[in-house]
C-alpha cells in the first residue's frame, strides 16, 4: 500500500542529492573561474573552501540516504543486478564494454560484465530511446539548465517508462543503458567535476538530427 510513497522518498533523496552536486559543479566550473578572471582571489579561497563543505555535506547526505534504504530494505525495489554492478563501475570503462543497435522497433544495447565471461542486455523501444534523450535535451533548451543527473531524467520519464517498457521495477536502468549509448556516441559528456553529471556534447538540432538518422 505504501509502495509509491517508499519510491517517491527513495527520489527525494537522490534528487536532493542531485541538485546539491549540479550546485557544487556550477560553482567549480562557471563562479570560480569567473572570479579568478576578475582577480579576487580572497573570494577564490572563500568559495573553495565552500565547496570542501559542500562535498562533506553531500557524503553526510549518502550515508543518511543509505540508513534510510536499510531502514525499509525490505519494501523497497531495487535496481536489476546487473544496473547496479554497472553503476558501481567508472562509466567510461563500461561504455567501452557496451554495444548497440537497432532490432525492429526496439534498440538493444549490450554490456559485457567486467569479468568478460558473460554480458546482459537492456533492449529499449525506439520511441522511449528518443523520448528520454528529448528529455535530456529540454533540461538545457526549455529549461536553461547546463547538466543534468540519470536521477532527475529517471523521475521526469518514471511513468512513460513504466507504461511503455518491461522495466516498471527499474525506469533508472532505460536512462543510464541510453546515457552510455550516448556517450559512446559522443551526444553527451560527462562534467568534469562529477563523473555522474551530464551534458550535451552536440547541439540540440544536430542532436534530433542524429535521433533521425540513428534511432
Amino acid at each position: 500500500m505504501l509502495k509509491r510513497e517508499i519510491e517517491d522518498i527513495k527520489d527525494s533523496y537522490e534528487l536532493l542529492i542531485e541538485g546539491i552536486e549540479v550546485f557544487d559543479a556550477k560553482i567549480k566550473e562557471n563562479y570560480i573561474p569567473y572570479i579568478s578572471i576578475q582577480g579576487e582571489m580572497d573570494k577564490v579561497k572563500k568559495t573553495a573552501e565552500f565547496t570542501e563543505k559542500i562535498e562533506s555535506h553531500l557524503k553526510d547526505l549518502e550515508v543518511v540516504k543509505t540508513i534510510w534504504e536499510a531502514l525499509i530494505k525490505e519494501e523497497l525495489e531495487y535496481n536489476n543486478v546487473a544496473d547496479q554492478e554497472d553503476e558501481n563501475l567508472e562509466v567510461m570503462e563500461a561504455i567501452e564494454r557496451t554495444s548497440w543497435f537497432a532490432e525492429d522497433d526496439f534498440i538493444r544495447i549490450e554490456t559485457v560484465r567486467k569479468d568478460g565471461k558473460s554480458s546482459y542486455p537492456n533492449i529499449i523501444p525506439k520511441h522511449i530511446f528518443s523520448e528520454v534523450t528529448l528529455c535530456m535535451v529540454d533540461q538545457f533548451v526549455k529549461y536553461n539548465k547546463t547538466f543534468f543527473k540519470k536521477t532527475g531524467i529517471a523521475t521526469l520519464m518514471k511513468d512513460r517508462i513504466i507504461a511503455e517498457t518491461n522495466y516498471k521495477k527499474s525506469p533508472s536502468t532505460v536512462v543510464y543503458s541510453i546515457i552510455k549509448v550516448l556517450l559512446k556516441e559522443n551526444v553527451l559528456k560527462r562534467n568534469q567535476s562529477s563523473k555522474r553529471i551530464y551534458s550535451l556534447n552536440l547541439e540540440p538540432d544536430d542532436i534530433e538530427n542524429w535521433l533521425k538518422a540513428n534511432i
